[in-house]
């Protein structure tokens, strides 16, 4: 897997929201040939009870070529199918919750 030479530092940003709260997004391409990941946010996503679906999907392909630290062992360049899958109840007291991917939080 081949990476540029350069990154590609153009975001994509988007913001929403409802009732309830607003929300923002963005994306950046980086060192990868094409970009691999997506998202999506859903603020309505059914009637009562109200709920909303976030989600980051993360493309691995380039990571393949970063993840080949030979001063790194193993078990610290992981790259796994397995998605964390959590639900949470945004409540009036919720400040901000944090989706990410890419090991950048």
């Amino acid at each position: 897997m081949s990476v540029l030479d350069e990154p590609v530092r153009t975001k994509f940003s988007n913001k929403g929201g409802n009732a309830r709260f607003d929300y923002g997004v963005s994306a950046m391409q980086g060192y990868r040939e094409q970009m691999e990941d997506a998202h999506v946010a859903i603020v309505n996503f059914d009637a009562p009870p109200a709920t909303s679906f976030f989600a980051v999907y993360d493309g691995h392909g380039g990571d393949l070529a970063y993840k080949n630290d030979v001063s790194l062992e193993a078990r610290y360049q992981a790259v796994t199918a397995f998605p964390e899958v959590r639900s949470v109840e945004i409540t009036a007291g919720t400040e901000f919750l944090v989706i990410a991917c890419d090991g950048i939080w």
